[in-house]
């Protein structure tokens, strides 16, 4: 079949070329999605201490870091088998369960908005008797648009971090406990109970620098986890008196620890 070719009405083509040459008849076009800094937290409660109880339960809150508007999210959460999902609790409207698949739980939020803004989910899950492990072993996820935002680790109490190497006085340390692009603050405590706060120099653990111009430029308080959450950096012993001292490391975010037990000979 062959199709006709359509011309507008003499009256209206000199206003249809007056339109076009002006570009107000343009085809529209998908704006791109503008990227909100969300952060994503999931606290395991008391009761995930045992795993004989039949019972753990979790805190998962939404952080929104900058202020924007994110809209029509979507948080997923995997468990492990043998759980099942007995209820879920929100702070507010217009947040709700919208599938639970096969290990999979997902929620549905309408949007969040404003600096420092938070949604909290407060989920219990349930098992037949004794379990292998936790209910929620593995980060879970939230997605806006195309962008893609991890949790932390779901560990209960304190994680521990890995002593990567030493070499001399130089100790390197690196984790995997935190959420993906989390500030990370960090500090050392004797066998005495005396903690003193790390800064970080160029990535590498300092303690209080001197108060000069150069240090004020390089040094700050955080260093900030890579995308899968991991952080990696070293710290020079010497100075410090023999002993064993502990390495702890705090996400500024979701709150996790981690740390590890170090000696200076």
């Amino acid at each position: 079949m062959k199709l006709a070719k359509i011309v507008p009405p003499r009256s209206l083509q000199g206003a249809l070329g007056l339109v076009l040459a002006a570009g107000l008849f343009a085809m529209p076009h998908q704006a791109a999605a503008e990227e909100v800094e969300l952060a994503l937290t999931v606290t395991p409660q008391a009761d995930t201490v045992s795993r004989t109880d039949g019972v753990d339960s979790y805190r998962v809150e939404l952080i929104n870091h900058d202020g924007g508007i994110a809209k029509h999210l979507k948080l997923t959460i995997p468990f492990a088998p043998g759980y099942t999902l007995a209820s879920a609790s929100f702070d507010q409207e217009g947040v709700w369960v919208s599938d639970i698949g096969n290990g999979v739980v997902t929620i549905s939020i309408d949007r969040i908005e404003g600096e420092a803004s938070s949604i909290v989910s407060n989920l219990s899950f349930t098992s037949a008797g004794a379990a292998a492990t936790n209910a929620i072993t593995e980060r879970a996820t939230v997605t806006h648009e195309e962008y893609r935002y991890s949790s932390n680790m779901p560990n209960h109490g304190v994680t521990a971090l890995n002593i990567a190497g030493r070499s001399g006085s130089l100790y390197a340390f690196g984790g995997g406990a935190f959420a993906p692009n989390e500030p990370v603050n960090f500090w050392y405590t004797s066998a005495a109970g005396v903690s003193t706060p790390l800064y970080l120099d160029e990535g590498r653990l300092v303690r209080e620098p001197e108060d000069d111009d150069d240090d004020e430029e390089t040094v700050g308080e955080h260093l900030v986890a890579d995308g899968a959450g991991v952080i990696s950096t070293s710290f020079d012993i010497s100075g410090l008196s023999a002993g064993t001292y502990t390495l702890a490391a705090r996400g500024d975010w979701t709150g996790a620890v981690a740390a590890v037990s170090f000696v200076v000979p």
